[in-house]
């Protein structure tokens, strides 16, 4: 398993990406994320650190590709609660953020994107030392 995604807790995912995101390596996160799912993780948060990436390598259709197979996984596990957050600290990673919950509205995932560790925790209700990097 890749250092950059890990349970923290049964409850919480967390995918701190660094140096340069693109469709293999956010592939590579959801097949891990899906394959958790079916081995019977049914309700967990994610948060997704983009405080570490440098680069994005990723467009708009291979993003949309990705938001399509969320969306239509999401759809056949009905029963599943979807909370995800993104922590951001530049432009960049709040754009590619934003487009990716642009590209989810209207279903069950329930994304917000934020700029500090604290608004994180509040939202997923855990306490902020679960998400700071040990």
């Amino acid at each position: 398993m890749s250092k950059e995604y890990f349970f923290k807790s049964e409850e919480l995912l967390i995918w701190r990406p660094s140096g340069n995101i693109d469709i293999s390596k956010i592939s590579d996160f959801v097949k891990f994320l899906e394959n958790s799912i079916l081995e019977g993780k049914k309700d967990f948060m994610r948060f997704i650190d983009l405080s570490k990436i440098k680069s994005i390598s990723v467009n708009h259709e291979e993003l949309y590709g990705i938001a399509s197979g969320r969306r239509q996984f999401a759809s056949e596990r009905p029963e599943i609660t979807i909370k995800l957050a993104f922590y951001v600290t530049n432009a960049l990673s709040y754009g590619m953020a934003r487009m990716y919950e642009n590209m989810l509205d209207n279903t069950p995932f329930d994304i917000r994107i934020y700029y500090t560790i604290n608004e994180v925790a509040k939202f997923l209700g855990v306490d902020h030392s679960l998400l700071i990097e040990s």
